[in-house]
C-alpha cells in the first residue's frame, strides 16, 4: 500500500514502481510520471527490474517528455515474462 510521510524539509513516497513509468511491451519501460526523474527511475531499474515491488523517493517535479523524446528502459525478458505470468494468475 502507498504511504505518504511528511517532515519539514522532505515529503518521501512509498510507491509501487509500475505506477511511476508506463509499460511499452518489447520496448521496456519509460517514465510517465512528473515526481521522479529520468535518471534516478533508470538507476532503481537497472538496481532491479521487478515492476511489482514498492519503491521509497523523495518527491520532485520533473517535467514529462514529449512521447517522441521520451526515455525508455529495457526489461530483461525473463524478468517480464515472470511479471506477466504472475499478473495472469492474479486475474484467474
Amino acid at each position: 500500500m502507498a504511504g505518504i510521510s511528511t517532515n519539514k524539509e522532505s515529503c518521501i513516497i512509498k510507491y509501487p514502481l509500475i505506477g511511476l513509468c508506463a509499460v511499452m511491451g518489447e520496448q521496456g519501460v519509460e517514465r510517465r510520471n512528473p515526481w521522479v526523474s529520468d535518471e534516478w527511475l533508470g538507476t532503481e531499474i537497472a538496481r532491479d527490474p521487478w515492476l511489482f515491488r514498492e519503491v521509497e523517493f523523495e518527491v520532485g517535479y520533473f517535467d514529462l517528455p514529449p512521447d517522441s523524446d521520451a526515455v525508455r528502459w529495457p526489461i530483461p525478458a525473463s524478468t517480464a515474462e515472470e511479471m506477466s505470468r504472475q499478473l495472469t494468475a492474479s486475474y484467474c
